[in-house]
C-alpha cells in the first residue's frame, strides 16, 4: 500500500501514521467541549497538557513540554525562610 501511494503522490516517502477523530457535530458541542475543558483545568479538576492534547491533538511528551510541566517538580521558592530550614534559629 505504502508503494502505490507513494507512487501515486498520495504520501509521503516513509513511514507514516494516520490518525482519525470522530464525532457527530450535531451530538457534540465542540465549543462547549473546549469550554467546559478550560474551566476544569482552572479549578484543578484537569491538567492543562491534557486540554491540549484533546484539542490540539499534541502526544502527552509535546503537551506537557508546551505547559512547562514536569514529573518531579523543583521545590517551590520559599523566599522568608517558612518551610524551617533556614532562618536564625
Amino acid at each position: 500500500m505504502d508503494k502505490l501511494a507513494q507512487l501515486y503522490g498520495l504520501s509521503p516517502a516513509g513511514d507514516w501514521q494516520a490518525t482519525y477523530l470522530w464525532h457527530d457535530s450535531i451530538l457534540v458541542d465542540e465549543d462547549k467541549a473546549r469550554e467546559q475543558m478550560r474551566q476544569d483545568c482552572r479549578d484543578g479538576a484537569a491538567r492543562w497538557w491534557e486540554y491540549r492534547m484533546r484539542f490540539y491533538g499534541e502526544s502527552e511528551a509535546e503537551a506537557k513540554k508546551a505547559v512547562g510541566y514536569s514529573e518531579n517538580p523543583k521545590k517551590p521558592l520559599d523566599p522568608f525562610g517558612l518551610d524551617g530550614d533556614g532562618g536564625d534559629g
